[in-house]
């Protein structure tokens, strides 16, 4: 396993060095933030992430889902990779860096879109689900916290299967529960063309997002030209759409 070191600079604070596996669906900052603020949404530039997150303190967040259908995509190259997820931890979290997630992972490794259900207790490796999942399929993932435990769920609400798994914190780290997010992200740094990807119903400590103060992620390359551009937040729905592989 390839493991690459990335440095991620939040709200203008120092610079964190992250080392994390590239097969691993966590946090892939790199460069500076930018934006401005409009009715307490912060609009932020970021390298690996689309989609949205809240902030807190220590033990802020306990409950984080969302809805979504399983986009059909083009595959570029092999080296497309990139999953629609939601989870605790992961903005803000320190090194060794945990996200507790759920999601599914299109990959594009075989030349054709295959796709999978999964959950990752990072920095642990993601762990695949059995359930069969197609393009069109409509998705509910949610990651909950009771103590240090977290239940991570995906339900495939199309082909009538539910899977969940009880974890704890990695041994070695420290999960601060102080974000939650609802985003897309690539691992590889290299997008299928998803097309749009609606993100329905998405809660965080089982209120709509919207009641929090949220924080809109547009991936960009090294070039700075986006990779993904979300809509604006609507009570609990936004899209995040591609913009370039």
């Amino acid at each position: 396993m390839r493991v690459t070191t990335r440095r991620a600079v939040i709200g203008g604070a120092a610079a964190l060095a992250l080392t994390i596996a590239s097969s691993a669906f966590v946090s892939a900052f790199a460069g500076g933030s930018s934006g401005h603020s409009d009715t307490g949404t912060r609009y932020i530039t970021k390298s690996g992430w689309g989609g949205y997150v809240t902030m807190g303190k220590t033990n802020a967040f306990n409950q984080t889902s969302a809805e979504w259908q399983v986009p059909a995509v083009t595959c570029h190259s092999t080296k497309d990779l990139f999953a629609p997820w939601v989870g605790i931890d992961g903005y803000t979290s320190a090194t060794p860096h945990t996200v507790e997630q759920a999601g599914v992972e299109t990959s594009c490794k075989t030349g054709s879109p295959v796709y999978r259900a999964w959950y990752e207790m990072a920095p642990l490796p993601p762990v695949y689900f059995k359930g069969t999942v197609k393009p069109g399929d409509d998705i509910k993932a949610s990651v909950v916290r009771s103590g240090s435990t977290y239940t991570l769920t995906i339900q495939n609400r199309t082909r009538n299967w539910i899977q969940s798994t009880k974890q704890t914190c990695p041994k070695g780290s420290t999960c601060p529960n102080n974000s939650a997010e609802a985003v897309l992200e690539s691992p590889t740094r290299s997008y299928p063309d998803f097309g749009s990807v609606d993100f329905r119903h998405v809660t965080v400590n089982n209120k709509p997002l919207a009641v929090y103060k949220a924080y809109s992620i547009n991936s960009v390359n090294s070039q700075t030209q986006a990779e993904t551009q979300n809509t604006p937040l609507r009570f609990d729905r936004f899209s995040v759409d591609y913009a370039l592989e």
